[in-house]
């Protein structure tokens, strides 16, 4: 008896198992559907509760001639000229100026951490059609690409701000979706990038229609530190983020992945 009821039991194991191999197969994962997920969730994909469902990512979409691959639904953003950091915000790495190439040491001190999670800098890049060096130069400038943040459990801005991308739940709105994945995952940078960046373009495209694209998406760069009230004129679109360079810095960090790491 105690035989056939293992066998019953192995059996049910393996359809349960198995039940979740049409999700897979479809390029999804099977959760909660309370939990967040970067596409949209497919019913009858999955072993178990009704509520455990295949999360499908949304794909990119092949978007105008601006940039390259499948990153280009927001223009090129080697097009755009930006000014670098400030004295402000290289004097982290003891830097004496600011500019371009103060930018530039700054990324590449942070290139070996960036690149131990490039692969969730592609993913994010590929989900929401953004450069994987914009997503990484925000995570450089956020978190020096998780290295300021390690021995916090991924917090920083005073225990406000949280993950690789630094999520404020009270500034951006998020709340406790901000510590639904851990801080340093692909899911979490994927999420940052979909709920955060891509919300704040389309705003920024409503607000500032006769920018180039590229602009525009550093204008949301620009926003995803002070907020999209803040960006008024290109220009100017800095003054009154940390630093007043944020974008400007950001965009050149991401340059320079492109230009002297091949991101």
């Amino acid at each position: 008896m105690k035989w056939v009821s293992f066998l019953v039991w192995c059996g049910l194991l393996f359809c349960v198992r198995g039940s979740d191999v049409p999700c897979r197969q479809a390029g999804g994962t099977c959760q909660h559907n309370s939990l967040y997920c970067s596409g949209s969730y497919q019913r009858n994909m999955c072993a178990g509760s009704v509520r455990r469902q295949c999360c499908i990512p949304r794909r990119a979409s092949s978007g105008s001639s601006h940039g390259s691959g499948g990153y280009n639904c927001y223009g090129n953003f080697m097009n755009l000229r930006p000014t670098g950091a400030s004295a402000q915000t290289a004097s982290q790495d003891g830097i004496r100026h600011g500019g371009v190439s103060a930018s530039q040491t700054m990324v590449a001190n942070d290139i070996n951490e960036l690149n131990k999670r490039k692969s969730c800098y592609i993913r994010a890049g590929n989900n929401n059609c953004v450069h994987p060096a914009v997503i990484a130069g925000i995570a450089s400038r956020e978190s020096r690409g998780g290295a300021f943040i390690e021995r916090t459990g991924g917090w920083g801005d005073n225990h406000n701000a949280y993950g690789i991308m630094q999520c404020d739940g009270g500034a951006s709105g998020l709340g406790e979706l901000c510590t639904r994945y851990p801080w340093d995952s692909c899911e979490h940078i994927n999420m940052m990038v979909e709920i955060l960046l891509v919300r704040d373009i389309r705003t920024i495209r409503s607000k500032h229609p006769s920018w180039a694209p590229e602009q525009q998406l550093q204008g949301a760069v620009s926003a995803y530190n002070a907020g999209t009230g803040n960006v008024r004129s290109f220009r100017r679109m800095d003054v009154g983020t940390t630093g007043n360079d944020y974008s400007n810095d950001v965009m050149a960090r991401a340059q320079y992945l492109v230009n002297r790491f091949g991101w």
